[in-house]
């Protein structure tokens, strides 16, 4: 297995796998509650498929991303994998994650960032491109110099029709650089700055009603820091709240196998 997400009503978890010696990648939907298998689509990608996430509103609509450079959104109230396709986006390298979005129409747009740490921005009606943002541009948005160092975490709703980007850097382990980026208008804009970051993060969640931002990496850390709305610092990078928590030490247990 390689991602697995639930869907609004709490009803449908789907899991992704990785590709089998078969040439066949699986998406398996069950029934938390019943704790039930529903069935799988092994047909719409042909290779390890990375991420897989729910719509935020709509119980039935569904994305999923995989190394093959396709993301395709389903509508698992259909009865057939063939039906239950409705649109596909060919990004042409291979998706490490995706996310759904809204703009401030209400439109439903896709991102996904790359292997190669670009950022994708789709209309999901349309299948029109709206934005592309390279590692060079992302670089320079984080007012970092290196863009072979820049580090691209994933994208997070803001709560309010808008969305960041979640992004660091490799130079010297990470340390004290983790920032996000704010999208406004098919630019991305400095929005946060997170002091104290002792790794290099690789996957995050963020809390849009408590406006928590949850991070882990590559030291095993996990970082929790509260965001802060009141604007003070109308310049420059507004800052995090500098409390927070890390688990520090990590207990190494005997394997049980």
């Amino acid at each position: 297995m390689t991602s697995c997400d639930i869907n609004q009503n709490d009803r449908v978890l789907c899991a992704s796998s990785e590709v089998q010696k078969t040439g066949d990648s699986f998406l398996l939907f069950f029934d938390v509650r019943e704790r039930n298998y529903l069935g799988c689509y092994w047909e719409c990608h042909s290779d390890d498929i990375t991420h897989v996430r729910f719509h935020p509103t709509n119980p039935d609509l569904f994305a999923s991303a995989s190394v093959d450079g396709l993301i395709n959104v389903f509508d698992i109230s259909k009865v057939t994998e063939d039906d239950a396709m409705q649109y596909c986006f060919n990004v042409e390298t291979a998706v490490d994650s995706i996310n759904w979005h809204a703009d401030p129409t209400g439109r439903d747009l896709v991102s996904c960032v790359t292997t190669t740490n670009d950022l994708h921005l789709y209309d999901v009606e349309s299948q029109d491109s709206v934005a592309l943002f390279d590692r060079a541009q992302i670089t320079k948005s984080l007012r970092r110099t290196s863009a072979i160092d820049c580090n691209v975490v994933g994208t997070h709703n803001y709560g309010n029709g808008s969305f960041f980007v979640l992004a660091g850097s490799n130079f010297n382990r990470g340390k004290d650089c983790l920032r996000t980026l704010r999208y406004d208008n098919k630019t991305l804009l400095p929005d946060r700055s997170f002091g104290g970051n002792k790794q290099i993060v690789r996957a995050s969640v963020y809390n849009e009603k408590d406006q928590y931002l949850i991070a882990t990496g590559e030291c095993g850390l996990i970082t929790l820091w509260k965001c802060r709305t009141d604007g003070s610092e109308q310049t420059g990078v507004n800052g995090a709240s500098k409390s927070l928590k890390q688990k520090l030490h990590v207990s190494h247990r005997a394997k049980p196998y």
